[in-house]
């Protein structure tokens, strides 16, 4: 498996990522968990993914397996943040703004949205998947660090935290928790801090791949 990282403006070398992760995003929250977001029989996109936006790909022999994307809170397209923000400020109907605090401090973080797995290549009980889930964030914490950010959150479901935990990721609950209405499932917010990156590291193209072999 490898790991690239890649803006919304995307080199020519990411289409094919980008393209496969939206129609991910299409399968999984559009057809199995069945939110009324926007999409069409194929793809799933939104407001959030703009010029602002980073996305982390783990992808093995071109196909992408995994993925999610990173948006910025301290940034605004079109009078958007990030769904964490805009929620928070009553912008988000289906989410009521108790769900954190209402003094909740988002200055220098980053929103983690639309994490989707392939579980067909990979099924959630194989450590294929927990490997696949640990390059990912990795990919997430580097486009965090590279911009500054201080931490990252996320509003999934909770057991979502015991296995990033598992795989080394210092992750806590932030808030109350939350239960989608189209899906009925129970969401709340997760946080980790995003470590410094080395300056050495600090200077990456605009879309770069880490190769990773998994054991």
């Amino acid at each position: 498996m490898e790991i690239s990282i890649a803006s919304f403006a995307q080199s020519p070398a990411s289409w094919s990522f980008f393209d496969q992760y939206l129609e991910l995003r299409r399968r999984k929250f559009c057809s199995e968990l069945g939110w009324s977001i926007w999409s069409d029989d194929r793809v799933e996109l939104d407001q959030y993914d703009n010029p602002n936006t980073f996305y982390s790909y783990v992808h093995e022999k071109g196909v992408l397996v995994a993925a999610a994307r990173l948006i910025p809170a301290d940034l605004e397209w079109h009078g958007w943040r990030n769904l964490l923000v805009d929620a928070h400020k009553g912008m988000v109907p289906a989410i009521p703004p108790g769900f954190l605090p209402p003094d909740f401090d988002f200055t220098s973080s980053f929103e983690c949205s639309r994490l989707v797995v392939d579980e067909d290549n990979l099924p959630s009980t194989s450590k294929a998947h927990l490997s696949a889930l640990n390059l990912l964030v990795q990919g997430l914490i580097h486009a965090a660090s590279l911009q500054n950010g201080r931490k990252m959150l996320s509003l999934s479901p909770p057991p979502l935290k015991r296995g990033l935990r598992m795989a080394g990721f210092d992750v806590a609950f932030e808030g109350a928790p939350y239960t989608c209405p189209d899906d009925q499932r129970s969401y709340r917010v997760l946080s980790m801090p995003v470590p410094r990156m080395p300056d050495e590291m600090r200077e990456i193209p605009h879309f770069s791949r880490q190769a990773a072999r998994v054991a």
